[in-house]
């Protein structure tokens, strides 16, 4: 049996993760609170670590996900030493064979050509920075100590508890038959169903063969507009009302869609959900949990 820690389970990715990986024989799942294991303090990692002895280790623990985020000095501390004590505490465990961090497609910034990983990193606002850096020291300190690191940068993830992306918002606010807010639509995103991420993580947990500090994007392969996202949406929950138009955010991210190629070349991985399943998974959801 394969023993997995999974930090920051209680979030969206994280809910996600505990909800497959738990359900299979062949892993045995250790998702710690945070009065459990306080990933702030390094000896408390430390010490969980050296209790379970897992082979996997994933986390996708962080503090405030949010592109409005407020530029400050705890932010960017407390964020970066999250994934540092993990290493840390990592080190001197030959047993662990994967490592699995999660960056944020918007690492890269904007480009009207499909993004792959070699793609020039360029943040446009404090959330992407702090995971910029936040990747960038990971790798150095994993590299220092040969850690099985493996970074995967999600695009615009959406589906089961999720509660803060656009997509949420907008399913939401038509099923409750709310006023909608939004820009004209003119950006153009790259949107995949969570269990594709899935997917493609538990690809990188069972492949032997992945080098060390490798980074995958995740993400559908394909982009739509906003305002395309909006109309479907709108059309099937049946909402009529007029939309509010808002003007675009200083720091807006007009065009990013993922380059796949190397998922699918090293892991024979790629999404199958369709724009159109996924939102229709994803408002079943919301009517069956949320409302």
């Amino acid at each position: 049996m394969i023993k997995i820690i999974l930090f920051g389970s209680n979030g969206f990715i994280g809910e996600n993760i505990y909800k497959y990986f738990s359900k299979i024989k062949e892993y045995q799942v250790y998702a710690p609170s945070r009065k459990e294991c306080d990933l702030l303090k390094t000896k408390k990692v430390k010490d969980y670590i050296k209790k379970i002895n897992p082979e996997i280790i994933i986390n996708a623990a962080y503090i405030e996900v949010n592109s409005n985020v407020k530029p400050t000095r705890k932010y960017l501390n407390e964020n970066l030493k999250i994934p540092l004590n993990i290493l840390k505490a990592s080190k001197n465990y030959k047993n662990i064979k994967r490592i699995i961090f999660f960056g944020s497609g918007l690492e890269y910034g904007d480009s009207k050509k499909p993004i792959d990983e070699n793609h020039k990193v360029n943040p446009k606002n404090y959330y992407a920075y702090t995971k910029v850096i936040c990747s960038q020291e990971s790798f150095k300190y994993a590299k220092k100590f040969n850690l099985p690191l493996i970074l995967i940068r999600p695009f615009n993830l959406y589906g089961p508890f999720d509660n803060k992306s656009v997509i949420h918002y907008l399913i939401k606010s038509t099923l409750e038959n709310k006023e909608i807010s939004a820009t004209t639509g003119e950006q153009i995103r790259d949107f995949m169903y969570i269990e594709d991420l899935i997917n493609l993580m538990e690809k990188v947990v069972i492949n032997e063969n992945i080098k060390n500090l490798e980074i995958f994007n995740a993400g559908f392969g394909k982009g739509i507009s906003l305002k395309n996202v909006t109309k479907n949406i709108c059309k099937i929950n049946k909402f009529k009302k007029k939309i509010k138009i808002l003007p675009y955010r200083k720091n807006e991210y007009f065009y990013q869609i993922a380059n796949i190629n190397k998922a699918k070349k090293l892991l024979k991985w790629e999404p199958k959900t369709t724009f159109k399943i996924g939102i229709k998974k994803t408002i079943d959801w919301i009517k069956a949990v949320e409302l």
